[in-house]
């Protein structure tokens, strides 16, 4: 991997809007083999498992099939009731697409960004990048410029050990998302240009989030509403409900 030149003190990215394990859950939502590439076919409106399995490049059957159970307990798509069932884009699907789009303005824009890969698959991968466990904390750790690795730990969540940050800062490197300070006799960590770019994935997956709790919370509004009340006639000795 080439030397990267970056200066030690780089911009800040803006705050979010959401902690950052409300945005890593955000992001773990999206992630899985296929999800994107199911949301890109649905957009275009709703289709079957066979239709969606034909435009699916690399599309397997079985994959698909659990997959679409999957996104549909997440509540991102929902079938209708018929044998061979269609499927369709929830409210909260299509509010994955903003998400989907800036990683994929991300992906394009990278220092190795791919080029023998489709657009949507390009996505998937950069997905697994940024979905890993912990990625999300160790990008908003360092937002703020360079830190040790013992200084990076105090922003993990709490049981995160020393060597498996270590892990994952070496995960991160190798992907080109943040770097090594070598210049002074400890070695700090910072963003690279691709991790500061990560900011604007955030934000939307942060709206994302957002979004998926408070329809969440107005469906289990509106489902506590429409239980009916049971009302029973008074019990009679012998265990039979008089009228």
């Amino acid at each position: 991997m080439r030397a990267l030149t970056i200066p030690l003190r780089l911009p800040v990215s803006p705050n979010l809007p959401a902690p950052a394990d409300v945005i890593h859950g955000a992001m773990s939502v999206l992630a899985p083999t296929m999800t994107a590439r199911v949301i890109q076919q649905l957009q275009a409106g709703p289709a079957d498992h066979a239709a969606l399995l034909a435009r699916i490049a690399d599309g397997n059957p079985s994959t698909l099939s659990y997959r679409l159970r999957m996104m549909r307990e997440a509540g991102l798509i929902e079938a209708d009731a018929h044998d061979r069932p269609t499927w369709q884009l929830t409210a909260a699907g299509r509010a994955a697409v903003p998400v989907l789009r800036a990683v994929d303005q991300w992906a394009r824009h990278r220092t190795n960004p791919g080029r023998d890969m489709t657009a949507v698959v390009r996505v998937e991968r950069a997905m697994k990048v940024l979905s890993k466990v912990h990625t999300t904390h160790v990008i908003i750790g360092l937002a703020d410029g360079p830190l040790l690795v013992k200084e990076l730990l105090v922003a993990m969540p709490a049981g995160i050990r020393e060597n498996n940050l270590r892990d994952r800062l070496r995960f991160l490197a190798a992907e080109e998302v943040l770097a090594q300070d070598n210049s002074g006799e400890l070695i700090r960590y910072h963003l690279t240009l691709d991790g500061l770019r990560t900011a604007k994935i955030h934000h939307r997956a942060a709206a994302f989030a957002q979004w998926r709790a408070e329809a969440e919370a107005s469906t289990q509004a509106r489902s506590r509403a429409n239980v009916p009340t049971l009302k029973f006639s008074h019990q009679d000795p012998r265990g039979q409900v008089a009228a």
